[in-house]
């Protein structure tokens, strides 16, 4: 009766609506990397905040060789613990160049060490191999057209040919010569304006099934292939470790960003083959075309498509795998307005219910200092954890 009880408690607080349990309202969690990790000045603030607005679960991304002995990751999961909150763990490789000099089996041992000292915490815990590696993870190769061509045929891809309308800048120097205070002088005008121009442009063609868009080059193909195949390689040594070290808590991969070519990822995985997950999580950001400012949520905001994203995941990797959309937030110096960012977090809600995912956690709580949108920024609480539009309606957000 014990050991029921305890497995009551450990769906109802992550969330983890398995096979044949009825769907429910996505699970709010919490992630804030700075205000509980690497710049913690009121980390019990976060946590406080986030559990009276509904959060459940608090989400942490661990990097390999980050801190010694991984202490701050380990103090920051003890605090979320005492307040009765479960833990959703990220097993990241390395970050940037430094990750090329570990090994998978290297990997295995360090996810599978810290797997096991998360589990002894006592809080409801769940996990996840690697992050964004469709998205970070250094590919072996750099896709020149050769091995990019090579790449994508052996994946299976037809590359098709299609003409771009493209811009381009010209300019013209035009030369005169005019007669100054009795002297002639040469002036030289530079005269610049934009034209337009047909090229042809190799893509992957469109009768390919991706989520992200219609086509995309044969080059940015090619690396997402590289990089599902190296990811391979790390999630066939990390998931059994973790698993043997951690028994009875959920392992699950993902972690994918919402940049283009996530499709042709998760397709490649597959075709290459990994163990069995228990959980799929993905990076649903919404994308906004250029980068521009934008004053309303047009319909670019959702070219991630969390529906597609994921029925492809169920098609791929089991129909019963439960998807987790473990970093969402508007990146603010994209919308500044309060108002918009908030009818986006509601409209994502909404994407989230109709895909019938087991929890949506908002990425950032505390504003970057200083920050004027120099850097990442989609806090959605404001100074001084003061509510915002966004924050005070997460309560409220239902199916």
């Amino acid at each position: 009766m014990r050991r029921l009880g305890l497995i009551s408690t450990l769906l109802i607080v992550l969330g983890c609506a398995g096979p044949g349990l009825a769907a429910a309202d996505p699970v709010l969690g919490l992630a804030d990397d700075g205000g509980l990790v690497t710049e913690p000045v009121n980390p019990d603030g976060v946590l406080d905040a986030g559990a009276a607005r509904g959060v459940r679960f608090v989400r942490l991304l661990t990097y390999m060789n980050r801190y010694p002995d991984d202490d701050r990751y380990l103090w920051a999961a003890e605090r979320a613990a005492r307040r009765g909150l479960g833990l959703d763990v990220v097993l990241a490789l390395p970050w940037g160049h430094a990750q090329a000099d570990v090994t998978p089996t290297e990997f295995a041992a360090w996810a599978a060490q810290l797997a096991a000292r998360m589990a002894a915490i006592g809080a409801p815990l769940r996990v996840s191999v690697m992050n964004e590696p469709d998205l970070l993870l250094e590919a072996s190769d750099l896709c020149d057209p050769a091995t990019a061509q090579r790449v994508t045929r052996q994946a299976g891809y037809v590359p098709t040919a299609t003409r771009v309308r493209v811009k381009v800048r010209r300019s013209r120097i035009a030369r005169r010569v005019v007669r100054r205070h009795g002297k002639r002088k040469v002036v030289r005008r530079k005269l610049v304006w934009t034209a337009h121009r047909w090229k042809t442009r190799k893509t992957l063609g469109a009768t390919i099934r991706t989520i992200d868009s219609a086509t995309i080059s044969v080059a940015q193909g090619c690396l997402s292939i590289q990089r599902a195949r190296r990811a391979a390689t790390f999630l066939n040594a990390a998931i059994p470790a973790v698993r043997a070290a951690a028994p009875g808590i959920a392992v699950g991969a993902g972690e994918t960003s919402a940049c283009a070519g996530v499709g042709v990822f998760l397709r490649e995985l597959a075709r290459v083959g990994i163990p069995p997950v228990d959980r799929w999580a993905h990076h649903p950001y919404p994308r906004i075309a250029d980068g521009r400012e934008v004053a309303s949520p047009p319909a670019q905001f959702w070219s991630d498509r969390i529906v597609e994203y994921s029925a492809l995941v169920h098609e791929l990797f089991g129909a019963a795998t439960p998807i987790d959309l473990t970093e969402f937030g508007v990146k603010h110096s994209y919308v500044s307005d309060p108002h918009v960012r908030a009818e986006i977090w509601r409209t994502a809600f909404a994407r989230a219910c109709t895909a019938r995912v087991r929890s949506l956690v908002a990425y950032q709580w505390t504003p970057t200092p200083g920050d004027q949108g120099r850097t990442w920024d989609t806090s959605i609480m404001g100074a001084g954890l003061t509510d915002t539009l966004e924050s005070a309606q997460l309560p409220t957000l239902r199916c």
